[in-house]
């Protein structure tokens, strides 16, 4: 729900709404329900998961992280979803934990991506510029602006996804970096030393 008043906040859960609406149902799709207007706020339905977000669930094992198996059940989860966005041209631009929703702990393929408020439609002709999304899930060529991308910068999000799953943490950040520090670190991959933490899982 957002107030009509606030104009880009309007204009993102009409585009979502839209974006939702249009796809063939998927199960690791969050499924649409409506959308309405009223005259102080505007408000869309989707389907309700009642075991949390998938931010949520990486806290509660920070530092040693899900395990092998569930971490690949989540990651199939988030792939299939993503095959079936992309199969319709849409690059999400936003995925991070807290964007995958969980209907079932017992069940992880319930695994569903959510929050398509800047996911756009992609024409491989033009390609896409916009710098948007959350910066520690964003591949180097979306951080700055005016650089071509397209669908494979929601594969690079994926990678971060998996790596949080298995260690327990960010694979780039730490606390303390500003920005200009974690996009340093982004855009000179190679270089960066991760420690033998991450060639366990690399």
């Amino acid at each position: 729900m957002v107030e009509s008043s606030h104009k880009q906040s309007k204009m993102c859960l009409e585009k979502e709404a839209s974006i939702l609406e249009s796809l063939p149902p998927n199960p690791n799709i969050v499924d649409f329900k409506f959308y309405s207007e009223y005259d102080k706020y505007s408000l869309m339905g989707i389907e309700y998961a009642k075991d949390g977000t998938l931010q949520q669930l990486c806290r509660k094992y920070r530092r040693k992280g899900l395990g092998d198996e569930p971490s690949s059940r989540i990651i199939k989860s988030i792939l299939l979803g993503l095959k079936h966005l992309h199969g319709n041209n849409y690059v999400h631009r936003d995925l991070k934990p807290s964007n995958v929703v969980i209907s079932n702990l017992k069940d992880l393929s319930s695994l569903k991506l959510v929050d398509f408020g800047l996911a756009i439609k992609y024409q491989i002709q033009q390609g896409i510029e916009e710098s948007c999304g959350t910066l520690v899930y964003q591949a180097p060529e979306q951080m700055d602006g005016g650089k071509m991308y397209g669908k494979p910068v929601d594969i690079w999000a994926v990678g971060f996804i998996m790596y949080e799953c298995l260690a327990g943490k960010h694979p780039l950040w730490v606390k303390g970096d500003d920005n200009a520090t974690y996009i340093k670190k982004a855009q000179n991959l190679a270089q960066f030393k991760y420690g033998r933490k991450f060639n366990k899982y690399s």
